[in-house]
């Protein structure tokens, strides 16, 4: 969590698009669009953590995250 921002969900994306797991838990630097370009290149994740983020993760940027990776398990 912390000061963890977009540019490290980018970069997970583009060199770790294995990752099943992802503890985001009180990164509130993030946003929906560095969660969805996660989403959108990781294809295997299974389980995400997006509890305690700041005002950038949004109930709109969680559901278009569903629609992406439908069998995601989400905890907020």
């Amino acid at each position: 969590g912390g000061k963890f921002t977009d540019e490290g969900l980018k970069a997970i994306a583009k060199f770790c698009p294995g990752t099943t797991k992802l503890n985001l838990c009180s990164a509130e630097y993030i946003t929906d669009a560095g969660l969805l370009a996660c989403a959108a290149h990781c294809p295997k994740l299974t389980e995400l953590v997006i509890c305690h983020c700041g005002e950038g993760v949004t109930y709109l940027g969680e559901r278009a995250i569903d629609k992406i990776l439908p069998r995601l398990w989400a905890r907020d």
